[in-house]
């Protein structure tokens, strides 16, 4: 089966194999949308999903390390430095 993914409004659903390669409306919103072959689709979804992955935990790995600085930068602060007068 081949796959059918409107770009514009996410309608999805499986179609015969004899529309891979070709472009038809959507029957939701009327954009013209190519078919595709579900192994191919499902491999650059995996591809995409992976990647977004592997910035997550990068995005993740920065926040920890600021947030590290900035625990740091409030653990170094005294009693005797804070001026309570000027607040």
């Amino acid at each position: 089966m081949a796959l059918f993914r409107c770009n514009k409004c996410g309608h999805i659903r499986e179609v015969g194999n004899d529309y891979i390669g070709k472009s038809v409306k959507c029957p939701k919103c009327k954009q013209i949308t190519p078919i595709y072959d579900t192994l191919s689709f499902v491999k650059a979804l995996i591809q995409k999903h992976i990647a977004q992955n592997k910035e997550l935990e990068q995005l993740r790995q920065i926040s920890a390390k600021e947030d590290a600085k900035d625990i740091q930068a409030v653990e170094s602060v005294t009693v005797e430095e804070i001026d309570i007068h000027n607040t």
